[in-house]
């Protein structure tokens, strides 16, 4: 039983860090896109 919540918690663990990676690649490439055009105007 333990070790199957193990497991489970390294997953979800696993999970929440892929998640807030891509979040975090998006949003800085919004970021940086949003900057560049108030340079440009």
């Amino acid at each position: 039983m333990g070790l199957t919540n193990t497991a489970a918690f390294m997953a979800s663990c696993v999970a929440f860090v892929a998640v807030s990676k891509g979040l975090e690649s998006h949003f800085a490439r919004r970021r940086r896109e949003a900057a560049e055009r108030d340079r440009r105007a």
